[in-house]
């Protein structure tokens, strides 16, 4: 089981905790609004009673001031707003009704609704005498009855308040009483599942601590180099630890993948700087091509090779690659010292411009000997090696077995440096034959320039020896005309 579902299960504790404590508040809530309820309902019945009595004092007042007032506007006014106080009473008493479903209430509302219904024949009969100009019949209406009425509101409105203000009490109570019973339900139902997840989860932490010290212990071990990389840890189930014991053994296969990539990739650049160095310097294509397939074939585990190099001296039509190096091969079935281009794999490779792998090659194509037996290889590579686009040599290696991969890039970038070194080398070496032609025509001009010196002074000799002839014919001849 995952760790995951372990954690969702242990935090399912944590809703049912809350359903647990929801269900207590709700119940408790249930209780506190049943007891609001009745608070609300006493508290507006309650309200109504004393608007309803403030009223009738109000009418009260309103009907002493028409009964005592001469003025006939004052009494208009006073007899509307009398008018109005009863309107109110009415429906204060009306709605008081629908608030009142109690029992214990129920008489006491009819005892008020009659009393109004008498207040308000008393009220009809004195405005029927203050109208009608009877003033002192009013005035002992209200003389005679106000008193009773107001007494009988009191009484009946303060025994309706008695009803209300019990009611209350009593609600109060029993939500108090439904509070504590579901606070404590609710508190031993927390605590046994409390209790329950509390053991749950002690047994799945000391679990997960203990596998998760014995993971980041390997992986310390690892960090600070006292295991080495082949070091793995064990798979068992399927839950996140395993996860991630799965991922630092897939992280430590990744370093040292990365590890053996960094290790190839300095090995192909310390073989190239290596081979570049020995190469550097070479008299002839024939010292460079043997230095490099001497170098070269060891490296890439070659048991056959060859250097082809393109004769920059051919004045034909089609360049011409020529064999000037081979690595423990001296025959070949139908052996073939020069290629041009198209003509066979190196040809073709030099053609193309592009590298020709070939496997499976024929048994007979070409044979490996050894002093214990023969063999024929099993994959050829054919690179053309160039030099700003144009083929200066393509070399073939022969092999048992496919190049691996930091081999075969030591392939590709050594034939690519090669073009640069070869074209150097090349160029070196054709400066230094010019160098030596100008040596030996300089020497053959320094000759020949002696040898006509001699010339010269053999000739001034003469001349001088004919001088001295011809000076002494012309004696001789003077003489003789004497």
């Amino acid at each position: 089981m995952k760790i995951r579902t372990k954690l969702l299960i242990s935090i399912c504790f944590v809703p049912v905790l809350f359903a647990v404590l929801i269900l207590v508040g709700l119940v408790q809530l249930n209780s506190l609004r049943q007891a609001n309820s009745a608070v609300q309902s006493s508290f507006e019945a309650m309200t109504v009673v004393e608007e309803l009595h403030i009223h009738f004092k109000d009418a009260s007042i309103h009907l002493r001031n028409i009964v005592l007032t001469d003025d006939p506007s004052v009494r208009e006014g006073e007899r509307g707003m009398l008018l109005f106080e009863r309107e109110e009473m009415r429906e204060r008493l009306a709605l008081l009704g629908t608030l009142s479903q109690d029992e214990e209430l129920g008489p006491l509302v009819g005892r008020l609704t009659e009393s109004y219904r008498e207040f308000a024949d008393y009220v009809d009969a004195a405005l029927g005498y203050a109208f009608a100009g009877d003033r002192e019949a009013a005035v002992a209406a209200i003389e005679g009855r106000s008193r009773a009425f107001h007494d009988e509101f009191f009484i009946t409105i303060q025994a309706i308040h008695d009803v209300f203000r019990k009611n209350t009490i009593e609600a109060m109570n029993a939500a108090q009483r439904q509070f504590w019973r579901s606070l404590l339900s609710g508190y031993f139902g927390v605590l046994a599942v409390v209790l329950l997840a509390l053991g749950y989860n002690s047994g799945m932490i000391w679990r997960i601590v203990e596998r998760v010290n014995r993971l980041s212990t390997v992986m310390a071990n690892v960090a600070r180099g006292d295991s080495d990389l082949n070091t793995r840890l064990e798979v068992k189930g399927t839950d996140e630890i395993d996860a991630a014991a799965g991922s630092f053994n897939l992280m430590v296969q990744s370093l040292q993948e990365q590890a053996e990539r960094e290790k190839n990739d300095n090995w192909v650049k310390t073989q190239i700087a290596s081979l570049t160095t020995e190469l550097t310097g070479s008299k002839s294509p024939e010292e460079l091509s043997r230095t490099f397939l001497s170098k070269a074939a060891p490296l890439l585990e070659a048991c056959h090779a060859v250097f082809y190099v393109k004769d920059e001296e051919e004045s034909g039509p089609e360049p011409v690659l020529r064999l000037k190096a081979s690595y423990a091969f001296k025959e070949r079935k139908h052996l073939q010292n020069e290629f041009r281009l198209g003509e066979g794999l190196v040809g073709q490779a030099a053609l193309e411009r592009s590298p020709i792998i070939l496997t499976n090659v024929p048994p007979d194509y070409v044979t490996v000997r050894s002093g214990l037996g023969e063999t024929a290889p099993l994959i050829l590579y054919v690179y053309p090696v160039l030099f700003q686009d144009d083929v200066k040599a393509v070399v073939e290696f022969a092999a048992f077995r496919p190049l691996e991969e930091h081999r075969l890039a030591f392939l590709e970038e050594m034939t690519a440096s090669l073009g640069i070194i070869l074209d150097n080398e090349m160029g070196r070496i054709r400066l230094a034959r010019l160098l030596e032609e100008s040596q030996q025509l300089t020497e053959e001009l320094t000759a020949q320039s002696e040898e006509l010196k001699t010339q010269q002074e053999e000739l001034k000799a003469i001349n001088e020896e004919l001088d001295m002839q011809a000076r002494a014919l012309r004696q001789s001849e003077e003489r003789l005309q004497q």
